[in-house]
């Protein structure tokens, strides 16, 4: 079991690290970073559980307060709201990547803080998509553990689980749990960047820098 154990660590290890070493440049790989084999007692996992649903409302009270900000702004300028066809302003519909950059390249003034809003949600959004793939990836190349799982009891507990499943979730929450965070940090800092001074040539390079 330990060498099955060890094994499923280091494939989560392997698919981590290459995918840092490809966007070593991008704040994106701080959201990627290795995966590292905890196996802890249940009342740590419900700890870690609260801790993210902590941070996730943490997350709608800065969108919230966001909201607010910016929809109080008059702040003037050229919206652009359809470019090429392309409505960022439609949060029904999310923005693949190539649309985000070809809205971004047709700025020529910086547009009002309300779609720039609209703008960072998207690019959040797309950000966030390379996470949905790594998960797949990860579970399909332990898939044979899981399909050969066995229930086991935790250190220092006498709660029965079943082990590669449980090691796996543990990975997949952390993952979510360093996401939340960076997410809401890089909030704190739009909202901050936004609020002040700025010009289009900041605003686009801090997008940028999440794609």
């Amino acid at each position: 079991m330990k060498n099955n154990i060890s094994e499923i660590v280091n494939i989560g290890n392997v698919y981590n690290r290459n995918l840092g070493e490809k966007e070593k440049n991008s704040k994106r790989s701080k959201w990627k970073k290795n995966l590292k084999h905890e196996k802890e007692g249940v009342n740590k996992t419900k700890s870690n559980i609260n801790d993210l649903k902590c941070n996730e409302q943490k997350l709608y009270e800065y969108r919230y307060i966001i909201n607010n900000v910016l929809g109080n702004s008059n702040m003037e300028s050229e919206s652009n709201i359809c470019i090429n066809k392309i409505n960022y302003n439609d949060m029904s519909k999310p923005l693949r990547e190539n649309e985000l950059r070809e809205v971004l390249n047709s700025f020529k003034v910086c547009p009002p803080k309300e779609d720039l809003r609209n703008i960072w949600i998207h690019t959040i959004g797309i950000a966030k998509e390379g996470l949905d793939v790594i998960q797949k990836e990860l579970k399909a190349s332990i898939q044979k553990y899981l399909d050969n799982d066995f229930l086991d009891r935790i250190e220092h507990s006498s709660h029965r689980v079943f082990a590669y499943d449980y090691i796996f979730k543990r990975h997949i929450l952390k993952n979510f749990q360093e996401v939340t965070s960076e997410e809401l940090l890089s909030f704190k800092r739009f909202l901050v960047l936004i609020d002040n001074k700025h010009t289009l040539y900041y605003i686009l390079k801090f997008i940028y820098s999440f794609l």
